[in-house]
């Protein structure tokens, strides 16, 4: 089952587990995961039908200078006000993988954010996460660019309003 909640309507052990996940997959997220965690626009659940958590991801609603940094890391002129939220930690542990999880995950939250501008970051290398955000209507814009050691290539999913 997908769960999309607000950041405020989770109980604090749901926001435990959230965050645990995201340290799992994301070791760089830093001291400031919970407020950052707080902030978000959304969080995204998958749970199995007894309860244990299969994945996660997240509409982040991150500051302006770390937007702008990422897009112009990837040498994209695309206006950055239009894309205010990022979809991001999306991460599914190994046992959980290959059964449609992120997939779900991610068409939950592209369908809560309505008609907002998202944006996405992923390595290159990883098919899997491009494939998704493809089928649900993001481009990559701009070049692969290097973030905290990592290589990554943005993705861009303009609000209705801004769709040709």
């Amino acid at each position: 089952m997908t769960r999309i909640r607000q950041p405020g309507a989770c109980a604090p052990e749901a926001l435990e587990a959230f965050a645990r996940l995201v340290r799992q997959g994301f070791p760089t997220a830093g001291p400031d995961l919970p407020r950052r965690m707080q902030d978000a626009g959304a969080l995204g659940f998958r749970l199995a039908g007894d309860g244990t958590l299969q994945g996660i991801a997240a509409l982040k609603v991150p500051p302006p200078r770390y937007r702008d940094q990422v897009f112009l890391g990837a040498n994209a002129d695309a206006p950055r006000a239009d894309y205010r939220l990022e979809l991001g930690w999306v991460y599914v542990p190994a046992p959980h993988r290959r059964q449609g999880i992120a997939a779900d995950l991610c068409r939950a939250l592209v369908a809560h954010a309505a008609d907002h501008g998202l944006f996405a970051t992923t390595r290159p290398g990883n098919g899997r996460m491009i494939g998704i955000l493809r089928r649900l209507g993001f481009t990559e814009a701009g070049t692969a660019f290097v973030r905290r050691g990592e290589e990554l290539a943005l993705y861009l999913r303009p609000g209705n309003d801004d769709r040709p």
